[in-house]
Order: structure tokens, then C-alpha cells, then sequence
């Protein structure tokens, strides 16, 4: 109500740690098979669900940050299809991996919220080369190589890093360079209603500035040098 009151945009982490409490990958085929815990989607979408009740009954504006699995966009979707004021954004992360990558108990694939299904990874790259999610954030999180490999392995990636291949990915995927321009730029100025114009500076390769690479098949993939 008080966001409402003093129009401010509201931010959320939709997480229920009650249901993630303890756990370190997704919940499903891969936490089975590692015997580690798993987190649920239910601990997503379930806050997604109930933030998205909130905003409708006060009118309020919301965004959802990193948005992970099919339920949470699929609720999102049916959102704004009723009018209510929200926005939402997924990661390179979670839209070029899955749980699969973290097989082997790679500890620089842990992420927060944790990779998901290939179902849901498919899902929510889906809705967003659809228009149905506003934006990719980048999730920042630049760990040491000894913050990711010994307990209690900190959660996140640096992605600023890799922006160039994450564009060249989404191209390779048939968006266009309008696409593009929305998602990264002008949707999130229009939403944020901040007064800022594009950088036309060349994006630095700095990939060699953090001493492991969580994307190395995407590069391959798109025959990026290693």
C-alpha cells in the first residue's frame, strides 16, 4: 500500500525459504542422482503468485527479478493479460543452462535462484523471445575462484563479462537486433522511467578477468575462442 501511495516500483526476489531452506541445486532428476537437496519451484512460483495477488488488490507496480521456471512465467503471462502493472526478467544463466550442468558437482554452477529443468530453461526462453518477459539482467555476481569452490560455495556468476556472447547467442536464436535493443536497454529505461541514453563505447572483453568460465559450451557452440 505504501508503494502504491508514493508510486514506487517494487522489487522482488520471489523466494519462500521456508520451501528452499537448505537446499543447493533444483529439485529434480539431477539433486536425485547427486543426493544433494534440492530446491523447489513451488519455493518461486508460489511468492510469484503471491506478490502478483498483492499488486492486483492495491494497484500497485511490481517487478519480478530473475524469474527461473515454467509456473512463475506462465503466472506472470496470465498477469498481464488482466492488467495488472508487472514486469519481469530472466538471466543468461537460466535461459542458456540447465540442472544438467551442474553434473559432476561443478560448484560454479550454483546459482540462487538454482538453474532449473531443460523443460523450464526451453519455457522461459521461449517467453521471452515472445515479448512476455521485459528484460534480461545480467545477475552480476563477481565471486572469487575461492568463494565458488570451498563451503559454503557462494551462490552466482559474473555475466557482465560475457554480454558480447549472450548477444551473439540471441541472434543465433532468430532475435532481432530490435529484440535486442528492447531487452536490454529501452524496456527497462521505460519502466524505470530513468533519463539515460545508450553507451556507444565498444564492450571490452574482459572474460579473462574472473578465473573460471561457467559458459564455455555456449561459446563452443557459437565457435568463440576459449
Amino acid at each position: 500500500k505504501k508503494a502504491k501511495e508514493q508510486d514506487i516500483l517494487v522489487i522482488a526476489h520471489c523466494e519462500d525459504k521456508s520451501l528452499s531452506a537448505g537446499g543447493v541445486v533444483n529439485l529434480g532428476i539431477v539433486s536425485t542422482r547427486l543426493g544433494l537437496r534440492g530446491i523447489s519451484r513451488a519455493s518461486e512460483y508460489k511468492r510469484v503468485e503471491r506478490d502478483l495477488r498483492l499488486a492486483e488488490k492495491v494497484k500497485a507496480r511490481l517487478h519480478i527479478a530473475h524469474v527461473s521456471c515454467k509456473e512463475s512465467v506462465e503466472l506472470i503471462a496470465k498477469a498481464k493479460k488482466k492488467g495488472i502493472k508487472v514486469t519481469a526478467d530472466i538471466t543468461p544463466h537460466h535461459f542458456s543452462l540447465s540442472e544438467e550442468a551442474v553434473l559432476g558437482f561443478d560448484t560454479n554452477m550454483k546459482m540462487n535462484p538454482p538453474l532449473r529443468s531443460p523443460e523450464s530453461r526451453e519455457r522461459i526462453f521461449q517467453y521471452l523471445r515472445e515479448g512476455k518477459i521485459d528484460w534480461i539482467e545480467t545477475d552480476h555476481a563477481p565471486h572469487s575462484l575461492e568463494e565458488k569452490t570451498k563451503n559454503p560455495f557462494m551462490s552466482g556468476i559474473p555475466g557482465i563479462a560475457w554480454w558480447p556472447l549472450f548477444e551473439e547467442f540471441l541472434r543465433r536464436n532468430e532475435f532481432t537486433d530490435r529484440q535486442i535493443e528492447q531487452l536490454t536497454f529501452s524496456n527497462i529505461v521505460k519502466r524505470f522511467g530513468v533519463d539515460i541514453q545508450r553507451s556507444q563505447r565498444k564492450t571490452k572483453d574482459r572474460r579473462s578477468d574472473y578465473p573460471f568460465d561457467p559458459y564455455k559450451k555456449m561459446a563452443k557452440e557459437l565457435g568463440w575462442p576459449s
